[in-house]
């Protein structure tokens, strides 16, 4: 039975092992000098961030599956606009992947809430990054955006008010 205990097979553990390797290809440090590389790079960490979307809405995942893609995404994020923040100009790489990488990340987040507890000290992470990226025109829409969402969401599933029809938009 011990040997048992030492087995880290399955699909939690390769979904695991799938968001850390996957990772990397943000982190690579973006070659703006050659604008095929680039475009190469952005298209590489768009495609990935589509399967972490994928995964975030269809795949079944743990606790600890959960948690390990909230930290993923929240070291990509930092990494990823952080480094296009300390340029004075916001450089191509994170202004092309930011819109959809903090939609990822704050649907992710949400969903993650629906199916496991997240702890304090990683919620407290988010807000440290989110409000370290506010200058960041992307974060405030997709936030006002997905916000705007789960609010039409509450209402109909609350009060069974459909946000697109209501009473007073008929007065004028």
């Amino acid at each position: 039975e011990d040997e048992n205990q030492n087995v880290k097979a399955g699909l939690q553990a390769t979904l695991q092992v799938f968001l850390t390797n996957s990772a990397n290809i943000f982190l690579l440090e973006p070659c703006s000098e050659a604008p095929e590389l680039l475009k190469e790079q952005i298209n590489s960490c768009r495609a990935v961030l589509s399967i972490y979307r994928r995964m975030i809405m269809e795949v079944p995942m743990n606790k600890k599956t959960w948690e390990h893609m909230l930290q993923m995404l929240l070291s990509i994020t930092e990494a990823v606009m952080s480094n296009s923040k300390n340029d004075q100009i916001k450089d191509a790489f994170g202004q092309s992947l930011a819109g959809s990488l903090f939609r990822t990340l704050i649907v992710a987040w949400i969903r993650a809430n629906l199916s496991v507890y997240i702890s304090r000290e990683l919620w407290d992470e988010l807000l440290r990054v989110l409000s370290s990226l506010t200058d960041w025109e992307e974060l405030i829409i997709e936030w006002a955006n997905i916000m705007d969402s789960l609010t039409s969401v509450l209402a109909r599933t609350v009060y069974g008010v459909e946000m697109t029809n209501l009473p007073l938009d008929k007065l004028s």
